[in-house]
């Protein structure tokens, strides 16, 4: 089986997240995405998909997840849900679970 694209070796990303954590000590350290966000936001046939950092109401950290296509000048745009709440098929994924707390404590990742 061939390596997939745009992927990187364990050890870049065990020292890249160890490099994260060493100078963000108290910032979250990942985010579980759950399958039908992912699937739902691929499912609008984006270019591309932006995560957008942010913190909900509650002092959650979130990602929030929107497709984004190609433009002519070569920038991304967001493909997002219509202001006036008419359903145009374009939504704004926010179903991350920050780990802390909901962590995989055996990935080196993680350690």
């Amino acid at each position: 089986m061939s390596t997939p694209n745009d992927t990187i070796s364990l050890s870049d990303a065990i020292n890249w997240t160890t490099n994260w954590r060493n100078q963000n000590p108290n910032a979250v350290k990942a985010f579980l995405i759950p399958k039908d966000d992912l699937t739902g936001v691929l499912a609008e046939n984006p270019d591309a998909v932006r995560a957008y950092l942010a913190i909900d109401d509650n002092g959650t950290e979130k990602l929030v997840i929107v497709g984004c296509t190609h433009q002519i000048d070569g920038t991304y745009k967001d493909k997002l849900p219509d202001p006036s709440g008419r359903d145009n098929g374009n939504y704004v994924f926010d179903f991350t679970m920050p780990c802390p707390p909901v962590c995989d404590p055996s990935s080196q990742l993680n350690s």
